[in-house]
């Protein structure tokens, strides 16, 4: 039986991270908004439990964020950097998800898909809890996927909505 996680767990970890990383405030939404543009950043978790998160940012929301753990302004951010932090935000998502689920398990390397109309799919993996969380400068949409069980191969696929089919 897989554990569930809580869509409390996924709010507190996001507030957490905003607010002594980048000393933001997000707030959670009892909808998931779109997002018309914006960036994806993802990892996948490895071991006794086999999922991934990821963090579908509102693109104002994601330059102000990495503009903040960078000690940049937002129109001073590179391509790179913007990707570089978003990937650190995710990696920080996904490891204090992982302390809560059964060990041993392991995180990858954080993965970034921006671009127009793209779309983020993990085919073998089942939409666990998915929890949307609001700023002043935008929208932040955390989807946390678990890989089905009798499908442990690779879980990964490109989305600008993280889907399970």
């Amino acid at each position: 039986m897989e554990p569930e996680v809580a869509r409390e767990s996924v709010v507190e970890i996001v507030r957490s991270v905003w607010d002594s990383v980048l000393a933001m405030a997000l707030f959670p939404s009892d909808t998931v908004l779109p997002i018309e543009e914006g960036i994806t950043s993802c990892v996948q978790i490895s071991g006794t439990w086999n999922g991934v998160v990821c963090a579908r940012f509102s693109l104002p929301l994601a330059r102000r964020s990495a503009g903040a753990m960078l000690d940049l302004g937002p129109s001073d951010l590179s391509q790179d950097d913007l990707r570089d932090a978003l990937g650190e935000l995710a990696n920080m998502i996904g490891g204090n998800l992982k302390s809560l689920l059964p060990a041993p398990s392991t995180l990858t390397i954080p993965w970034v898909t921006t671009g127009d109309g793209y779309l983020v799919d993990f085919p073998h993996c089942e939409l666990l809890t998915q929890v949307t969380m609001c700023g002043d400068d935008g929208t932040l949409t955390v989807t946390v996927l678990v890989a089905r069980p009798h499908e442990r191969g690779p879980v990964s696929r490109a989305s600008g909505s993280p889907r399970s089919r």
